[in-house]
């Protein structure tokens, strides 16, 4: 759910001004080729979306995985904070 909300801002707020700016951003998710294609259209992202359902990608960069491994309290609360306030995202014209 966080993850869909954020891909979400960022696919509508930031992922024209990235890819203008030569920055590609590519997501690698855990699961199925099919979660992948929902995952892709429901967030409206437009860049490469690859599944991993062995989580062979997480392992070989040794992430961990898990809703409060990733998002702590702490960072929740600042991700929030951030979105409500409008204070992490700058205005683009």
């Amino acid at each position: 759910m966080y993850s869909e909300l954020i891909i979400s801002w960022v696919a509508t707020n930031l992922q024209d001004v990235m890819q203008a700016a030569g920055v590609a951003l590519v997501l690698i998710g855990p699961g199925s080729v099919d979660q992948a294609k929902a995952f892709s259209e429901q967030t409206k992202f437009k860049g490469d979306v690859y599944a991993d359902p062995t989580h062979s990608s997480y392992d070989a960069l040794e992430f961990t995985f898990g809703l409060f491994s990733t998002f702590t309290p702490a960072v929740t609360l600042a991700i929030l904070f951030c979105m409500l306030n409008s204070l992490c995202y700058p205005t683009y014209t």
